[in-house]
């Protein structure tokens, strides 16, 4: 897989009457995919599947002053992914199934934002489970995952699953089982500078400039407790609908904090920091249904809690976490006649306003009000007709309502895209 995308555009700025900036900016990326699949099956007891994938991401990104062809901002990166897999099922016997598996990921990232300028990481990863049907209508699934990380050590992930099936139409599903994220690379070394944009983002790794010593910890892995609780009715091909509970308790948390704001950096200088502990907790729902031969309804709603429960700072304390809306409503509707060829999807998401900036006692912000972001509503279209030659022409209409908020950077607005797809499907 190949692609190349060049983007040009004007981005103004508005901070007064007398700061007005008009930009132009050129983006170029390139990327480069390729995979390769091996599968093995020894009749119905073994299986194996084997997958190698690798990606190559190139990106420039430019900005000049309009007018003058004063440079002020750039960007340089190459990332580098390649992940090698193995996984294997087997049936011992009835009722019992074993699933096993190893996985290799290697990270190289080049970048002129970058601290040091180059900087690699690789993980190491095996799995273990083993599903017993205890009953016709009971299932438990234990398992374990052990993960090595190159700068991170190794790590032990245990998880139990449990299914109760009393009917075909009815499932109830438990789990519980820790969880491991170690930081990306450019979350402990990546140097966000966005100038032009009135901000800057700094990896947890790193010193940041005017900040004085002990204020910031080195950057640490993110390990959590989970659990969820769902209920599962369906109803053949018709439609399934499920209802899920869960509960997530997140020790050192990885997320990015305010440092301070400045004249250069005017919308904020931030900083990837880890929250103590923190929790997320809510209920899931989730419906497919299936209206006639040719349309398809999908519907989602999520409602999430989220607390910090310990911090440094005692201000920290008790606030939500940023960036998560209380509320989420997702929508999905697509229909297509086999006869014309004629098809149209329409999407769209809904989500509730959401915590942008918490209250702080350092940078001179004590006692001002937690800063949260509007509501926001976004509607799609994608009117499509296939050929029998495997061409497929298209219109694509996104956010049909043009709601921007540039504070929020909630962009772009309303798009139009128009083009043709070709694919060939052989078989044999």
């Amino acid at each position: 897989r190949f692609m190349r995308e060049q983007r040009r555009w004007v981005e103004y700025e508005f901070i007064d009457q007398l700061n007005e900036y008009t930009y132009d900016d050129i983006e170029v990326n390139y990327r480069y995919e390729a995979s390769a699949v091996a599968e093995y099956l020894s009749g119905d007891r073994y299986s194996m599947k084997f997958r190698l994938f690798g990606t190559l991401y190139d990106h420039a990104w430019d900005k000049f002053q309009q007018g003058t062809g004063i440079w002020l901002d750039t960007s340089r990166t190459q990332d580098r992914f390649v992940e090698l897999a193995s996984h294997g099922n087997y049936v011992i016997g009835d009722g019992h199934l074993m699933t096993f598996g190893l996985q290799y990921n290697f990270q190289d990232l080049n970048s002129s934002e970058l601290s040091e300028r180059k900087r690699a990481d690789h993980s190491l990863a095996g799995y273990f489970q083993y599903e017993y049907k205890l009953r016709p209508q009971l299932t438990i699934l234990p398992g374990f995952r052990y993960e090595y990380h190159s700068s991170f050590g190794g790590n032990v992930n245990p998880s139990f699953n449990l299914m109760y099936q009393p009917v075909e139409a009815l499932k109830l599903r438990a789990f519980a089982g820790y969880g491991f994220r170690a930081p990306s690379i450019k979350e402990q070394y990546f140097i966000f500078d966005h100038t032009a944009a009135g901000y800057i983002v700094y990896g947890g790794l790193l010193d940041v400039p005017g900040v004085e010593p002990g204020r910031f910890r080195p950057l640490k892995e993110e390990t959590s407790i989970n659990t969820s609780l769902s209920l599962e009715f369906s109803y053949g091909a018709v439609g399934v609908h499920r209802l899920t509970f869960y509960y997530n308790r997140l020790n050192d948390m990885i997320d990015f904090t305010l440092i301070d704001f400045a004249n250069d950096y005017w919308r904020g200088r931030y900083a990837y920091q880890n929250i103590e502990a923190a929790r997320t907790q809510g209920l899931e729902w989730e419906s497919r249904i299936r209206l006639g031969q040719a349309v398809e309804l999908s519907l989602a709603y999520d409602y999430l809690d989220t607390r910090v429960l310990a911090a440094a700072d005692s201000l920290e304390i008790g606030r939500e976490l940023t960036n998560r809306p209380r509320h989420t409503l997702k929508v999905y509707l697509t229909g297509f006649d086999r006869r014309t060829g004629i098809g149209a999807t329409f999407w769209g998401n809904y989500h509730s306003r959401k915590l942008w900036v918490p209250r702080s006692n350092t940078g001179g912000n004590e006692g001002l009000p937690d800063e949260y972001a509007p509501p926001r509503t976004t509607l799609n279209l994608n009117l499509f007709k296939r050929f029998r030659s495997g061409l497929e022409a298209f219109v694509r209409l996104e956010n049909l309502l043009d709601e921007t908020n540039v504070q929020y950077g909630y962009w772009p607005g309303f798009q139009v895209f128009a083009g043709f797809t070709f694919g060939v499907n052989r078989e044999q």
